[in-house]
């Protein structure tokens, strides 16, 4: 079972950032007594325009970006395995450039969209047992 003594926990942030679109990352609250509210956020920065990249960055709480929705618990992380979120991030291609202007560049395939990019981290950090499920206790509420 985890603790925060020996884990930390991983959520599902999920922010507004243009009208309808919402963004969505891995966070990972590293707080201590220290850093109160303080973790990491992993997930891909771009346009669909001009395609994605891979980011990590140390920031407060989600709930402080004044783009916020929402995050959830989704699991937890042994603390001495928090590098390896990043150097398996880094293997989990992120989405491509897809439009050029108006034009779409390869209209047959399905879009790819930063979410797609954070379903597919997440699930190979699971297969990794990187991320570790939620115990029966755990709190599942999202937070708005």
């Amino acid at each position: 079972m985890a603790s925060k003594v020996t884990h930390y926990p991983v959520y599902l942030a999920v922010f507004d950032r243009r009208q309808h679109l919402k963004h969505r990352g891995i966070y990972v609250g590293t707080e201590d007594e220290k850093d109160k509210e303080k973790g990491y956020l992993y997930h891909t920065v771009g346009s669909m325009g001009s395609g994605f990249t891979f980011e990590v960055k140390q920031v407060k709480h989600p709930a402080y970006d004044r783009k916020f929705i929402s995050v959830q618990q989704i699991g937890w992380i042994v603390k001495a395995k928090l590098e390896e979120i990043k150097t398996v991030c880094e293997t989990i291609p992120p989405p491509p450039k897809q439009w050029d202007g108006k034009k779409r560049l390869v209209p047959r395939r399905r879009l790819r969209h930063p979410q797609h990019w954070t379903a597919d981290a997440l699930e190979a950090l699971r297969q990794k047992g990187i991320v570790e499920d939620l115990g029966p206790s755990d709190d599942r509420s999202i937070m708005v």
